[in-house]
């Protein structure tokens, strides 16, 4: 064991937390004189939801050679908070003060409304990515029982999911998404009915288009989108070594409910949703998965 897994999790985010070593790491990491090419925005946000390869997206984000395409230093402010989480529901985290300029800020969790609280530069781009919020709930059972790192409540989470069978975690995990307001968050950021028009920087992406075959297609829509300009090779450089089998020593499909990796796949809700379960999310969800194109109807 090194000295860095020895130091206790609370000094590590007390350690984190200190905007000025958090800086000097930064400049460490992405000198201004690795810069080849500035984009020519100023923040790029990355908004999300859990569970929706936002990690991945983050780490993309932050490798070294995309900073040296762009000039853009990766930013999370959930560091700098307390406890080290936003625990504001998602309908709730409005800001006020602009993030630091020249930044990605990935990622960010938070409804449609609560990004339009934060006060933006003239030039800028915004991504979301959203995930069929059936597979974020199975996803989530298994992170907080098992995978996800035992910060803030998730202990008590994890300790009252122990305690329950599957079906009665998975209801749980209904009506606790719902209270911190995912599903709703979800459904405030799909595109507007029979509307052709954008009058927003904003790429709409879904989880399970950006693990399928399009991959490296929507992967290069998101650095088209985002105005960073990769050279020849890099894109494929990306998708190799942030594969799903290089990081999780797998291949997509096969489950290892222990790692953060756990399956990769999307609709892996279909053999553990319950005729209960579907009965009340259909009130909770069942429009939003029409507007995201996951459904047609009701009948699922």
């Amino acid at each position: 064991m090194n000295l860095k897994q020895q130091v206790p999790r609370p000094v590590k985010r007390w350690i984190r937390r200190q905007k000025p070593l958090f800086w000097f790491e930064q400049r460490r990491k992405y000198p201004p004189g690795r810069v080849q090419q500035h984009a020519p925005i100023t923040n790029l946000y990355h908004c999300t939801i859990h569970k929706a390869a936002s990690q991945w997206l983050r780490a993309i984000f932050s490798d070294p050679r995309v900073f040296a395409h762009c000039g853009l230093r990766p930013y999370t402010y959930q560091r700098f908070w307390p406890s080290g989480h936003d625990e504001r529901p998602l309908t709730a985290r409005t800001f006020h003060k602009p993030f630091p300029a020249g930044t990605i800020l990935t990622p960010l969790y938070l409804d449609y409304a609560s990004y339009r609280t934060i006060p933006k530069p003239a030039a800028y781009r915004t991504l979301y990515v959203v995930r069929d919020p059936r597979d974020i709930l199975v996803s989530w059972y298994y992170s907080q029982l098992h995978s996800h790192p035992t910060t803030g409540k998730t202990q008590a989470t994890r300790d009252k999911l122990a305690s329950l069978s599957f079906e009665d975690g998975l209801s749980y995990g209904i009506e606790h998404l719902h209270q911190l307001g995912t599903f709703a968050a979800i459904d405030s950021w799909a595109p507007p009915a029979g509307d052709t028009t954008n009058p927003e920087p904003i790429l709409r992406l879904r989880y399970r288009d950006l693990i399928g075959p399009q991959k490296p297609q929507l992967l290069q829509e998101i650095f088209d989108h985002s105005q960073i300009s990769l050279p020849p090779g890099l894109l494929d450089d990306l998708l190799h070594d942030y594969s799903f089998s290089r990081l999780s020593g797998r291949q997509r499909g096969q489950e290892n409910i222990q790692s953060h990796y756990r399956k990769g796949v999307a609709d892996d809700w279909r053999d553990k949703l319950t005729a209960a379960h579907k009965a009340r999310l259909k009130p909770l969800i069942g429009q939003t998965l029409i507007k995201w194109q996951f459904e047609t109807s009701l009948d699922w």
